[in-house]
């Protein structure tokens, strides 16, 4: 069977994490684990209540400077290989910005393939997005535009 590891790096319960929740929920042909990593432990909870298991890899902050951290840093992606590794994924599915660059890493150490979820166009409209987004983009074996 197919699993597929969702990675969302997201401060707020908004229109992405809506959607991952409804999707996980009508895909049962598919294994899912949703991997979080969040200033807010509302976030991981949103997903365990509606059933889904989650990999909650802890509080994290959520502005500019942290996020550059992390996606040239190592400990992030670190804790996603190793929970992708663990959870035997087949394919990793990135949703926010803040997943971009740490879940394409860490996909490409395990050679996984990406899929990228665009949920809004802050990606390509905020220049400070773009080196993060165009890195991921280059190297994701799909993309999704939901609008």
């Amino acid at each position: 069977m197919i699993k597929v590891g969702h990675v969302v790096v997201a401060g707020e319960l908004g229109g992405a994490e809506h959607m991952l929740r409804d999707l996980v929920r009508d895909s049962p042909a598919l294994a899912h684990v949703v991997c979080v990593l969040s200033p807010i432990e509302a976030l991981p909870r949103f997903f365990a209540d509606a059933g889904i298991r989650v990999r909650d890899g802890g509080r994290v902050r959520e502005d500019p400077f942290s996020a550059t951290v992390r996606a040239f840093g190592s400990s992030a992606v670190k804790w996603l290989e190793s929970t992708l590794r663990e959870e035997r994924v087949s394919v990793v599915h990135l949703h926010t910005f803040g997943s971009q660059v740490i879940g394409t890493r860490a996909a490409r150490r395990l050679r996984l393939p990406v899929v990228r979820t665009e949920h809004s166009t802050r990606v390509y409209d905020d220049p400070f997005c773009w080196p993060f987004s165009r890195y991921s983009l280059l190297r994701a074996a799909a993309v999704v535009a939901i609008s």
